[in-house]
């Protein structure tokens, strides 16, 4: 499973002998593990051009 969720492809060689319900366990385990390294990778590299807030803004009267 910690191979499926990684993508690395590293097996041992039982993936054909597995039953159907095994099979569906793994692809969706590898499209978790897919999705989920390209949406922290998106959001490492992802450029903000547009803020979505304003700092305040305070004029300072001194007597």
């Amino acid at each position: 499973c910690f191979s499926a969720y990684s993508t690395v492809g590293l097996s041992i060689g039982i993936t054909p002998q597995l039953s159907s319900a095994s099979k569906v366990v793994i692809i969706g385990t590898m499209f978790i593990g897919r999705v989920s390294m390209l949406t922290i990778l998106i959001a490492l590299l992802r450029r903000v051009k547009y803020l979505n807030y304003r700092y305040p803004q305070e004029e300072i009267l001194m007597n």
